[in-house]
């Protein structure tokens, strides 16, 4: 799945500067990774009424939000099988 979103992350990306966006992808993957453990493992570990539940709707929730944004922001050209990249036009 992460190689997925690096591609699609950097399709649009000049050559020069792929490397700087792959970086940016793996901070906020980390990142965010990072963020979903401190949430979920509170309500997990029964710091909160509910727990396992309640902790795995959160991701759920999380996930399903994750997808929908992706697929709203996603860049058509990176599903363009047809599509020519500027040096070859």
């Amino acid at each position: 799945m992460f190689n997925v979103a690096v591609v699609a992350g950097t399709a649009d990306v000049a050559p020069d500067d792929q490397g700087v966006a792959a970086g940016l992808l793996a901070s906020y993957a980390q990142l965010g990774t990072a963020v979903g453990v401190a949430v979920t493992t509170p309500l997990v570990a029964g710091a909160v009424p509910g727990g396992y539940r309640l902790g795995f709707l959160a991701a759920t929730v999380v996930a399903v939000a994750g997808v929908a944004a992706s697929m709203a922001v996603s860049s058509p050209s990176v599903h363009d099988p047809v599509r020519q990249r500027p040096s070859e036009a």
